[in-house]
């Protein structure tokens, strides 16, 4: 039976020493490299929401695990007193360096982009967005790009930093949409009728939500009349394929039945004799 001298004289041995040193290294290794793979398993998870059909992360997960092993490697060889083992931490050193320039450059800030997009996730597959100056339907969200169907039909593959650093709004999480319809008026007519007429034509859309309230006001007055501004709410769906292609066509089919006219562009030309 070892008694606790002896435990005590083999601990003090400069040998076993770097032993335990060692076998802790490459312990704390194997924790490492498995916490490693479930969290590329749990991003590769969250992937599937973005229609990401294969594990785009497989060769950066491989990537980490060789960076830890050789790590281990390296501080094993330092351990046992291994001059070479210098020359481990100037690639080491290297290599981290290389890794803050990626992260400085558009590539490596796409890849973080991504997974901001990937855990705090703005929008979701199919979501409709405005991105910037570009308007479309998600289709595809890697940790590079988004790609979105335009509402002409291309598509637009935008790099993720300009999608994370721009504006998002995501418009299919809104309860609505507003329209905004301007309408040039002659100056002659009465304002209230005008005002009765157009609230008469926007109770007419069938989209029109009920509960907000419609705004109809005099905003400019003009040369040739009166500008009046119409604001409504519609369903979200239906916004861009019904209601706002209808919306000034149907305000001024109501004006015309109730013969008030519409104001023209007028161009005043002064001639000195």
């Amino acid at each position: 039976m070892v008694d606790a001298a002896t435990i005590l004289r083999l601990l003090e041995d400069t040998r076993v020493q770097k032993g335990l040193w060692i076998a802790l290294t490459w312990l704390i290794t194997l924790v490492l490299t498995h916490w490693n793979g479930r969290f590329f398993d749990m991003v590769d998870r969250r992937l599937t929401t973005y229609a990401v059909p294969e594990r785009r992360l497989a060769k950066l997960d491989f990537l980490v695990d060789i960076f830890l092993i050789l790590l281990a490697a390296l501080i094993s060889l330092h351990i046992l007193g291994v001059s070479q083992a210098m020359w481990g931490a100037v690639a080491i050193t290297s290599i981290a360096g290389a890794v803050v320039a990626l992260a400085g450059q558009r590539l490596g800030q796409n890849l973080l982009a991504g997974l901001v997009i990937l855990f705090e996730r703005p929008f979701i597959i199919g979501d409709t967005i405005e991105a910037g100056s570009t308007t479309g339907k998600v289709q595809q969200v890697t940790l590079h790009s988004t790609t979105l169907e335009t509402p002409d039909g291309p598509k637009a593959i935008l790099p993720n930093s300009d999608v994370v650093n721009g504006r998002i709004i995501n418009v299919t999480r809104a309860s609505g949409r507003r329209l905004v319809v301007p309408i040039d008026v002659v100056e002659a007519v009465d304002m209230d009728r005008v005002r009765e007429v157009l609230e008469r034509a926007v109770r007419k859309e069938r989209h029109l939500q009920q509960h907000r309230p419609i705004t109809i006001f005099a905003r400019d007055s003009l040369d040739e009349g009166v500008r009046f501004e119409v604001r409504y709410w519609v369903e979200r769906e239906p916004y861009s394929e019904h209601c706002l292609p209808t919306a000034t066509e149907r305000i001024l089919d109501a004006l015309n039945d109730e013969g008030l006219g519409t104001a023209m562009p007028t161009q005043k030309v002064y001639v000195q004799e």
